[in-house]
């Protein structure tokens, strides 16, 4: 079996309470990922866009789900 190291995550993260976006580090399993990622964005429906930024390429995962 295989072991494989967890996926890094950088999120920008809202509090309704604060009115305020703050960012976190979080890591998750690459066996699990859409699970993970619809923990921690807590939605049942994700959008995955990618972007580059200075040559890199980069996944920006969000809630596609919509809200009444």
């Amino acid at each position: 079996m295989t072991s494989y190291s967890p996926l890094r995550l950088f999120t920008l993260e809202y509090d309704a309470n604060t009115n305020s976006i703050s960012p976190h580090v979080r890591y998750i399993s690459p066996d699990n990922v859409l699970q993970d990622l619809y923990k921690i964005l807590n939605c049942e429906l994700v959008t995955c866009t990618e972007i580059e930024v200075n040559g890199k390429l980069f996944d920006v995962w969000s809630d596609d789900g919509v809200k009444g």
